[in-house]
């Protein structure tokens, strides 16, 4: 599992000791989640040019202090995948997602760590060096067609959080994979499509996929996607997986609605019905 840098925590940093001091600590404590499976701490992949300290941005300011406190950092970080490997083409939506505090003085700042933490259902760990990066949940928001989405991501910064049922739980669900089969009957499956072109032939691959028994119905259909060659666009962690028919032209698609109760579980629904539809 993966833990990924909060990178907004360098904000308020005023002296190299500080900030030093700080990410030995970070690492330290991620060393400590190793207890409950987590083995990789992401980075963004803008690392080295993000603003660290002292108006130096990170790459300067690693450059800049004693080697021996360099040697004790440098292998918590620069290790793949970054954030951009590790989305894959989920990064693409990383820009809709920002960041607000009135008390740091951000009013609308792009995120890239806890925005990864959000998208892939993860923890975000965070640099202690102001209060509000010390709460065990942070909220950020995704701007939305109609009004911003208000979300929160599991954040760690300390040990008390680390040894917390909290957080114990919460990495137990993201790590689970134990598929569990729809509760509703074949009849109960609803299936929702718009009348655009291709209703059709979206209706028959949809009748044969709710047959699925981690299928629990279709939500809608989706723009065309005639430029697309994968069967499965997205998956979220929320159980939602958007496939393309892109044997078509036009690159017809649907929303599923599955059993998947964390990213990983909805991720091996989404490779089985692949297997099973694409073509």
């Amino acid at each position: 599992m993966e833990l990924v840098f909060n990178e907004l925590s360098f904000r308020e940093y005023q002296d190299d000791y500080g900030l030093i001091n700080s990410f030995i600590l970070l690492g330290e404590l991620f060393e400590k989640s190793r207890f409950y499976g987590y083995n990789h701490l992401l980075f963004p992949s803008n690392l080295s040019a993000i603003k660290a300290c002292n108006n130096k941005n990170f790459s300067e300011w690693l450059n800049n202090i004693p080697t021996p406190k360099r040697n004790k950092i440098l292998p918590i970080i620069f290790k793949r995948p970054f954030t951009d490997d590790y989305l894959g083409d989920k990064r693409e939506s990383l820009a809709s997602y920002y960041f607000v505090s009135e008390e740091l003085k951000i009013k609308q700042e792009y995120c890239d760590g806890l925005a990864t933490a959000e998208i892939m259902d993860i923890p975000s760990i965070s640099l202690s060096n102001h209060q509000i990066w010390l709460n065990n949940r942070l909220t950020i928001f995704k701007e939305s067609e109609h009004s911003p989405l208000e979300l929160e991501v599991t954040n760690l910064a300390t040990d008390e959080f680390l040894n917390s049922d909290e957080f114990r739980n919460f990495s137990e669900r993201i790590s689970t994979v134990n598929l569990q089969p729809s509760l509703l009957t074949l009849d109960q499956k609803h299936i929702s499509l718009r009348d655009d072109h291709g209703k059709d032939k979206l209706q028959k691959l949809a009748e044969r996929m709710v047959k699925n028994i981690y299928v629990n119905g279709i939500i809608n259909s989706m723009p065309f996607n005639s430029k697309t060659s994968r069967f499965i666009k997205s998956v979220y962690k929320n159980g939602i997986i958007e496939v393309v028919m892109h044997w078509e032209d036009a690159g017809y698609g649907m929303v599923i609605e599955t059993t998947g109760r964390n990213f990983k579980e909805t991720n091996e629904i989404a490779k089985i019905l692949r297997d099973e539809f694409d073509r």
